[in-house]
């Protein structure tokens, strides 16, 4: 695809308010919808912009003799050479600055050909104060080196386990099968386990209804041959390295998860896999983690690091909180079901990678709102919200 270089014209206003927008040659993407003002590949539309100057991209579906951007009704360019791509698109990028700006705005592409009607493109959009993120004091993002059985730590092999005595304790072992908790006050901790050949297609479950189950400074191998690697409720999840299973944590009710690094997702069959999954999870802590469910073996970016909700109904969930993790890969790192009934629900304080499939940090129904300094970890720079509806 091939673009000629437009001239671009600027008021002093114009040069107050925003700074340019310049045509120029950018990779074609039919994928996107024509007509969109795209901020971080997003379209700006109900999604929250940082309170400076942003890069942005603007496609047209018509040719034009012109084209004009408004910011709050307000002309900050006009470009009179516009030429079209080979492919019928019409592509610009520019950068305007928000800087001062703090709530709903809107910018509008004015499409003018001589001849025809102007057609005008409104997004309105938000503008937020971008806030300091500071780093929790002391805190290291979990990996190889603080999760899992400490260095030096000698264990000893062993078979498969069924616990049924309450307040047992393991401690230092290497476990080659599948652990079921048939007892409350259970303490899991310095422990390796292998499930390969689980019966319930789970590496950790309980049976019945227990409480006060501890997994600390484990290791969970599903060997790409196991479905879940922890699925339990009333748990506290702390220093765990939990990968190469189809989900990693499959929540129920009150659960912890803390300084964890889950990572290395295995898909199974048609399951979508990820870090965190809770279809209806209740009195949840999910902080201080490094979630990545992209398998680098397969290339698989997997579905999300958390995905909340499901497919088949609504559920819900109440008394969420995500915060100061780092998350990265699936399609969207966090997916939140456009289905979901949310009470209570809190996600901030979290970095974000740039390795989703989609360039998408959070899909979350409009109902769902993000909640303060989620930003993307290479800039520092709030994250851009997806919405379904």
């Amino acid at each position: 695809m091939t673009f000629q270089r437009a001239r671009l014209r600027t008021s002093a206003l114009a040069l107050a308010t925003a700074s340019v927008m310049m045509l120029t040659a950018v990779p074609s993407a039919h994928a996107v919808v024509p007509d969109q003002i795209r901020y971080q590949g997003a379209s700006i539309y109900r999604a929250t912009l940082p309170d400076r100057p942003v890069a942005l991209e603007v496609w047209s579906s018509t040719p034009a003799d012109s084209i004009d951007l408004f910011l709050n009704s307000v002309l900050v360019a006009t470009d009179t050479t516009v030429e079209a791509a080979v492919d019928g698109y019409w592509v610009a990028t520019g950068t305007v600055d928000l800087t001062g700006l703090v709530g709903t705005q809107q910018l509008t592409m004015r499409v003018n050909l001589v001849g025809a009607v102007s057609r005008s493109v409104p997004k309105s959009f938000t503008v937020i104060k971008v806030p300091v993120v500071v780093p929790v004091p002391g805190h290291v993002r979990p990996s190889a080196a603080n999760t899992g059985v400490p260095a030096g730590v000698v264990t000893t092999l062993s078979g498969p386990l069924v616990i049924t005595i309450p307040g047992t304790v393991i401690d230092s072992l290497n476990v080659e099968g599948c652990v079921v908790v048939a007892a409350s006050n259970v303490t899991i901790r310095r422990t390796r386990i292998h499930c390969t050949e689980s019966p319930y297609q789970r590496a950790v479950v309980m049976s019945g209804v227990q409480t006060g189950l501890v997994l600390e400074d484990v290791e969970i191998d599903g060997g790409g041959l196991t479905d879940i690697g922890v699925d339990t409720s009333r748990t506290v999840i702390r220093r765990a390295n939990i990968h190469d299973v189809n989900d990693g944590v499959r929540m129920g009710n009150s659960i912890t998860i803390e300084d964890s690094w889950i990572h290395s997702m295995t898909r199974m069959g048609t399951l979508h896999p990820d870090a965190i999954q809770g279809t209806s999870a209740q009195d949840i802590i999910i902080r201080g983690n490094a979630l990545d469910p992209r398998n680098s073996v397969t290339g698989d970016f997997a579905n999300s690091a958390i995905q909340l909700g499901s497919e088949t109904g609504t559920m819900l969930s109440r008394n969420v909180l995500i915060e100061n993790n780092y998350v990265t890969g699936g399609n969207c790192s966090i997916n939140i079901s456009a289905t979901i009934t949310a009470q209570n629900l809190v996600v901030r304080n979290n970095r974000f990678g740039t390795e989703s499939r989609y360039n998408c940090p959070v899909l979350t129904p409009i109902s769902v709102p993000m909640g303060e300094a989620n930003v993307m970890d290479v800039t520092g720079y709030p994250i851009v919200v997806q919405y379904t509806k």
